[in-house]
């Protein structure tokens, strides 16, 4: 169960414009953030789509082509030199070097989180997610196509005849996955060979069916956010990955008021000390799941959509619309 106490906003480090007084929601200088509505996707809204560690800093990367380098210790954003305009979707740190990938097939490499040079792959979908995977990188684009390299600059088509776009990809030392926007599941344990499971298909008049957006492979899981067909989120277990349980996202959040999750979720991150997956969703909303059903905790970092989150270290850290960046500590 989440530990966040109820003074947990005094290590809260919220960044926006500039410096605003005693404004907490606009303390520290990244970009003017501007309220821009519910957001359904981040497609075509200015702002952070993903933020990844990278040795002591933070690595955010977004539309425009934007990188910028966080300090984990401090306030201090420093931008990285970008050679592209169009928007960048993911990135991933294995250790060495750094890969973020973006739309019009934009992939761009750097070995020191500083200067990201672009890779000429003449690919030319979309390229929505990226993860590292047995010493090579797997990038899911558009039309149900995955992009697979063991260096970052040579990449491969494979093509999955899938219904929907590979909207997100991930990990962790044994298996991969990912998942489409047309409620299909993909798992292999190698790269190279999928077996392709159709969520809305199979449990078709049991759960509604479910357009996804993010997966997670974690703690001996594989998590799935999304959203059903009435708009409403859903977040999706399962430990092989043929048989799913939905989570019921009732909460309680700090204040001791129960509710249930009404914000639509985006990226997930898995805490392993408390064995608990943290979603962030719309509105500046993260909810914690934990083993137990019951004890899902509610929390928000500012009121931004949370398009990334990331966990290490005891520290959150969640980036989204506006160029909005956030960090706390949970425990």
């Amino acid at each position: 169960m989440i530990k966040i106490l109820s003074w947990f906003i005094v290590t809260l480090t919220l960044f926006s414009a500039h410096y605003a007084g005693d404004n907490p929601e606009s303390i520290y200088a990244v970009q003017p953030t501007e309220s821009i509505g519910k957001i359904q996707d981040p497609v075509n809204n200015e702002g952070y789509r993903d933020i990844v560690t990278y040795g002591d800093i933070f690595i955010a990367v977004g539309s425009s082509g934007r990188i910028d380098r966080i300090s984990f210790s401090s306030e201090s954003v420093k931008p990285a030199s970008s050679p592209v305009k169009t928007a960048l979707n993911e990135a991933v740190a294995n250790g060495k070097s750094v890969i973020a990938v973006g739309d019009e097939g934009t992939i761009l490499t750097s070995d020191d989180g500083e200067s990201f040079a672009e890779v000429k792959a003449g690919i030319n979908a979309d390229l929505n997610s990226v993860t590292y995977f047995d010493h090579f990188f797997i990038a899911g684009a558009d039309s149900g196509i995955l992009f697979l390299s063991n260096d970052g600059i040579a990449w491969s088509k494979l093509d999955l005849n899938l219904k929907g776009n590979i909207v997100s990809v991930s990990a962790d030392d044994t298996r991969c996955a990912g998942v489409t926007d047309a409620g299909e599941i993909i798992i292999s344990n190698d790269g190279m060979n999928w077996e392709i499971f159709d969520y809305n298909e199979t449990y078709k008049g049991f759960y509604k069916q479910c357009r996804f957006r993010k997966v997670l492979v974690a703690g001996k899981r594989i998590v799935v956010a999304g959203v059903h067909d009435d708009n409403t989120p859903a977040v999706l277990f399962s430990t092989m990955g043929k048989v799913w349980s939905e989570r019921l996202l009732h909460f309680t959040d700090l204040n001791g008021m129960n509710g249930f999750l009404e914000s639509l979720p985006n990226d997930i991150a898995y805490d392993q000390a408390e064995d608990q997956f943290l979603v962030a969703c719309n509105n500046g909303e993260v909810i914690s799941l934990p083993p137990c059903t019951k004890c899902n905790t509610l929390f928000r970092l500012g009121t931004a959509n949370l398009f990334a989150v990331t966990y290490s270290g005891n520290i959150i850290a969640v980036a989204g619309s506006g160029y909005f960046f956030a960090k706390a500590a949970l425990r």
